[in-house]
Order: C-alpha cells, then sequence, then structure tokens
C-alpha cells in the first residue's frame, strides 16, 4: 500500500496479488458450486506420505475431525 495524508493506494504488487486472489476466490466459489450440484460425488484423498513427519497423526484424527459429508449422488 501507498500512503500519504491524502490517499491510500494498492502498489503494482498488490493490484497484482488482488487479481490472483480474486480468481482463486472464483475458483472457489465455482468448486463449491460444482460440489454441491447434486450433479456428482465428490470425494477428496490424500497421498499417504504427503504431511512428512505429520501423517500418522493426520490419519489418525481424520475420521474425527472431519465427518463424511455427501453432495449429491455417486453415480
Amino acid at each position: 500500500m501507498r500512503r500519504t495524508s491524502r490517499e491510500v493506494s494498492p502498489t503494482g504488487t498488490g493490484l497484482r496479488v488482488l487479481g490472483h486472489a480474486r480468481r482463486v476466490l472464483a475458483e472457489v466459489d465455482d468448486l463449491v458450486r460444482e460440489a454441491t450440484s447434486g450433479h456428482a460425488c465428490l470425494r477428496i484423498g490424500y497421498a499417504w506420505s504427503a504431511v512428512g513427519r505429520h501423517t500418522l497423526a493426520f490419519s489418525a484424527a481424520g475420521p474425527r475431525r472431519t465427518p463424511r459429508r455427501s453432495y449429491g449422488s455417486s453415480a
């Protein structure tokens, strides 16, 4: 941010970051809309070793922390 006594405005870098952030949020909105549309079943997984040394704790806590949810049919 560029700040003066009269205004606050984003820098060039800030504008680029804002553009990326808006695109990411639009993609998330599209994903949520698709997942909740009832047209398909969405399953999200991960590679068993993806979280390195935290894998065992993550796997053990997963079922307790993330209840199964069903959006749409599994056809």
